[in-house]
């Protein structure tokens, strides 16, 4: 009879620390999950990680960590879309912008395809507008050496706006400015003191 108690005690003493060992992650699970349904992702990311670590071996917690992650990672990826706007009027400010965006989701998930694919995205984006910018500025740089005045000053305009201070792109503006309105000053007091208005 003794032994029969002891058995039975170890039993339930057993099936006592089964169960709490299969329900270690449960309250961390379930909070993640509330938070999860109210929008709250990265609170709910963290809940669930730490109802993963107490229950490394539970495919429930796996695969809700990897769809709340997939969510946040998508909203991240769309505002960064949306940061980088259209190519024709890209600014280095909507890259660095998207930049943030692809940082954050990156941080959520760097190996998912969805953001190596936005990285790469961004990545392109960028490579092109500072193309583009380096072309008007050799174009600008060119007009100003050929004492086109105005459009140099257009081109150095169209760099500041897209790519404020690139190389010195701000002080030649400025230069342009004043060398071409010194010029037009000059050949407008040639001008009249000729007294040929035309």
């Amino acid at each position: 009879m003794k032994n029969r108690v002891l058995y039975y005690a170890g039993l339930m003493i057993l099936l006592a620390a089964f169960t709490a060992a299969c329900t270690a992650g449960k309250k961390q699970y379930d909070t993640g999950m509330q938070l999860s349904q109210a929008g709250k992702y990265e609170d709910a990311i963290a809940y669930i990680e730490e109802a993963i670590a107490k229950e490394p071996n539970n495919k429930e917690y796996k695969q809700s960590l990897a769809e709340i992650k997939a969510i946040l990672v998508k909203q991240y990826v769309d505002a960064g879309t949306r940061d980088l706007g259209y190519a024709d009027s890209r600014t280095m400010s909507n890259i660095n912008r998207a930049k943030a965006s692809l940082g954050k989701a990156q941080k959520v998930d760097a190996a998912s395809p969805v953001v190596k694919a936005f990285a790469d995205k961004v990545s392109g984006a960028e490579s092109s507008l500072v193309g583009e910018v380096e072309k008007l500025y050799a174009q600008a740089k060119t007009f100003k050496a050929d004492e086109e005045w105005v459009k140099a000053y257009f081109n150095f305009q169209q760099i500041q706006a897209r790519f404020p201070n690139y190389e010195d792109s701000y002080q030649l503006m400025s230069q342009t400015a004043q060398q071409g309105s010194d010029a037009y000053f000059a050949e407008a007091k040639a001008l009249f003191e000729k007294d040929d208005y035309k």
